[in-house]
């Protein structure tokens, strides 16, 4: 028997899993992140290596036929050269194709197919593909530079429309008695302290987004606004890239992914209407599958293998499964 495996590596976990040719999911690893410029590149290596033997462990299985690996941190092509010798050097598989996360999560969203996926996490881009297999990016410049319609630009919003609230220098929002709570401060000045802290990290502000849309279903107007300009600047980035693959006359895939998109059709209505104002025949999309899944999916594209509906059934099936580790 010849098997397959996926990684997806990204900032803060790597998830791998085997699957047999027929989809079967048969093993799922866990580790931590292997964005090599955040982890350095030993620690990234390590956790892709943790990651792929406990998959093939559980398994139970001895060799990999093809392998892909979509890692966060490696869009140029230096990149590249540093960690595909390193990768080759694990011994992992017969067969290694090296693409970046943007990459297998299109892979997996529209099932090789081309078009543009929108992530929204802590970080935010748009990546696509065209027909000719040329590629596309926009935003993605990371929290200092960019990344408009993340989860760290949601939590900022917040964070600066409470401060002019408690101020009277802007409009009142129950943002403010929220943050409040989250951050369990006796006084909303305690904020400077809590905020500047070398402890707080991105993934804190991040973590400030989902009070947003919670406030927007029950009317806040603040909350409201900084929902829609999330929605406009998502759509910006994707419609930036479909312009820049020259598909703005063609049906093209728009699949969103990443926690800002939880917020439900208080966003995603306006983005929407956003992309579609510019691009008709935009169709807007949920993933078909998870980003680790399309690492598998071009893993069997790599050695020549194009998925039939009885595997991709199979890979459904396994998504269950390829679920409860991304929640880990």
């Amino acid at each position: 028997m010849e098997y397959l495996l996926g990684v997806d590596g990204g900032g803060t976990k790597t998830i791998t899993v085997v699957a047999d040719l027929q989809g079967n999911v048969l093993g799922i690893g866990l580790s931590g992140g292997s964005n090599y410029h955040t982890v350095g590149l030993e620690n990234a290596i390590k956790a892709i290596k943790d990651s792929s033997e406990q998959a093939i462990s559980n398994a139970n299985i001895s060799s990999i036929k093809s392998a892909c690996f979509g890692l966060a941190g490696i869009g140029r092509q230096n990149d590249h050269d540093i960690l595909s010798p390193e990768l080759v050097n694990l011994s992992i598989a017969d067969n290694i194709l090296l693409k970046h996360d943007a990459f297998i999560a299109l892979a997996g969203a529209t099932i090789c197919q081309p078009g543009v996926i929108v992530i929204a996490g802590t970080g935010a881009m748009a990546f696509g593909i065209n027909h000719s297999g040329k590629e596309e990016r926009a935003s993605g410049w990371g929290y200092l530079l960019g990344d408009e319609g993340s989860a760290y630009y949601v939590g900022r919003k917040a964070l600066s429309a409470s401060c002019k609230a408690f101020d009277g220098r802007g409009r009142k929002t129950a943002l403010l008695e929220s943050i409040i709570s989250h951050f369990d401060l006796e006084d909303f000045t305690q904020i400077i302290k809590t905020i500047y802290s070398e402890k707080t990290s991105t993934q804190d502000i991040s973590a400030i987004a989902p009070i947003v849309p919670q406030q927007a279903k029950l009317g806040d107007e603040i909350a409201l606004e900084i929902l829609n300009d999330t929605a406009f600047e998502l759509a910006l980035s994707a419609k930036s890239v479909i312009k820049k693959l020259n598909m703005e006359n063609e049906k093209v895939l728009v699949a969103i992914a990443g926690s800002v998109f939880k917020a439900g059709e208080l966003l995603l209505k306006s983005f929407r209407q956003y992309v579609k104002s510019a691009y008709p025949l935009a169709e807007i999309i949920s993933p078909n599958f998870k980003s680790v899944t399309g690492a598998l999916l071009l893993a069997f594209r790599e050695i020549g293998i194009e998925p039939d509906n009885d595997i991709m059934d199979n890979l459904r099936k396994g998504e269950d499964t390829i679920e409860k580790g991304y929640n880990v």
